[in-house]
């Protein structure tokens, strides 16, 4: 008991404990550091992979867009300006009968984290915003070609039954005929403006995008399965 109570009364005096002691409570201080370290600098590796493929989703989502709608741009007015040899007119150019119902679309909820920078000068938000502008050009086209579709073949069918039809009885169907044909004529309109901007757009923004990705992750590889153009920054 004796020896007991002097080595606690000469403990801060003993150099062969406190020689041992130090390196082990550092190296347990450094050994909990590191792995703290090597734990996050993973988590932050695996969160930017993981944000990396979400944000080649979206570039594949607007490049599948940019298809669908140059699709319609050639069949509907490349297409009959070529075998015409000039601008076809409204009734000269058919329906789309095999126009998807739904295109492809993206959630903003997914891309929110692309909001979430400390750099003030990053295009990344600007750019995010000019891509749902771009998605809702394209649901704007589809709707329009979809509607077109639908009262073209309506327009044609009655068209080719009043032909047939005589007297009074016949007025009621060659005036919903005629309403029926200028709406078809209005879309025409509506569509042969939109379309060209609609796909520069999406080029624009397809490009844009790529760019403001680029300085976001630096390193990281983005699709480029699309031609793109940039017109520097969004506005």
């Amino acid at each position: 008991m004796d020896n007991i109570a002097a080595w606690w009364a000469n403990f801060f005096e003993h150099s062969t404990f406190w020689n041992a002691f130090w390196p082990a409570v550092w190296g347990a201080v450094l050994g909990a550091a590191t792995a703290f370290l090597l734990e996050r600098r993973y988590r932050d590796r695996e969160r930017i992979a993981r944000e990396v493929g979400e944000c080649n989703r979206l570039i594949f989502t607007l490049g599948q867009m940019l298809s669908v709608l140059e699709d319609f741009q050639e069949l509907l007015f490349d297409q009959p300006r070529k075998a015409l040899g000039r601008e076809p007119k409204w009734h000269e150019i058919g329906a789309l009968p095999g126009a998807p119902m739904s295109g492809p679309e993206f959630v903003i909820g997914e891309y929110t984290f692309l909001l979430d920078d400390r750099n003030t000068t990053s295009r990344t938000p600007h750019v995010l915003g000019r891509a749902y502008l771009a998605a809702s050009r394209f649901n704007s086209a589809l709707a329009l070609v979809h509607e077109r579709t639908a009262l073209y073949d309506r327009y044609r069918l009655q068209h080719t039954t009043s032909q047939f039809a005589l007297g009074a009885e016949a007025m009621p169907g060659i005036m919903e005929t005629d309403a029926i044909g200028q709406r078809v004529e209005q879309l025409t309109r509506m569509l042969a403006e939109d379309l060209p901007e609609a796909i520069d757009i999406v080029h624009k923004v397809l490009g844009q995008l790529r760019e403001a990705l680029s300085a976001r992750y630096p390193g990281r590889e983005f699709i480029k399965l699309w031609p793109v153009v940039s017109d520097g920054p969004p506005v």
